[in-house]
């Protein structure tokens, strides 16, 4: 059984029980709600490992949840749950500090994969590296933090860049600002320059308000 504690904030209850199925059966501990309110609560109070949210809810929806909640704990992984009329809604959140989002309806395996994945990227604030070669790059990561120079990661996919980039978060001045992957993969090509680098009011058909980027 993983120590992992996953918290699902989700308005309908039969989506929200299967979640709470799925995630249970795959060894996590699981604690779920139908209320932000209750979410914010429940932070405040315990250590939580990830976050899974919709987005449209009521009274108090996904985006002022997540916003509220990384007020509590910016480094927490938080997944956000959209229907495909909403993905402008998703990305949008992707930019107040959301890890990642996924389209109803989605596989189990598709949101097991991504909890997985998430999960393994929260660290403490030393890093565990077996062998010298990882070692020695986590001694160049440490002191690289300390700067105000931008780093570029490379290496094959699943090697852990995120998992370094969040190293070198937590390790620099800035540690108390929210760290921010971004998931290219997960944004429609069409959106992805205006989500990285914003846009102005007016700019496309539906940009009914300038966006930073």
């Amino acid at each position: 059984m993983s120590e992992a504690t996953i918290l699902i904030v989700e308005d309908d209850d039969h989506l929200r029980d299967a979640l709470y199925d799925t995630l249970t059966l795959a060894g996590y501990h699981v604690t779920a709600t139908a209320h932000g309110q209750s979410a914010l609560d429940q932070l405040a109070t315990e250590p939580v490992s990830l976050l899974l949210s919709d987005l449209q809810m009521q009274p108090m929806d996904g985006q002022t949840l997540l916003k509220k909640a990384k007020r509590l704990a910016p480094d927490l992984p938080v997944l956000i749950m959209t229907a495909f009329g909403t993905v402008q809604g998703a990305v949008e959140a992707l930019h107040q500090g959301a890890s990642d989002y996924l389209i109803k309806p989605f596989e189990a395996e598709d949101l097991l994969s991504r909890v997985q994945r998430y999960i393994k990227t929260v660290l403490d604030d030393d890093m565990v590296a077996a062998d010298k070669q990882s070692q020695d790059l986590v001694k160049v990561a440490s002191r690289v933090a300390k700067t105000d120079v931008s780093v570029l990661i490379s290496g094959e996919s699943g090697t852990g860049k995120e998992v370094l980039a969040q190293f070198l978060h937590q390790q620099s001045p800035r540690k108390a600002a929210p760290f921010v992957a971004i998931n290219c993969a997960a944004i429609p090509e069409s959106m992805l320059e205006a989500t990285l680098f914003g846009y102005e009011k007016g700019a496309y058909t539906g940009a009914s308000q300038a966006y930073a980027g």
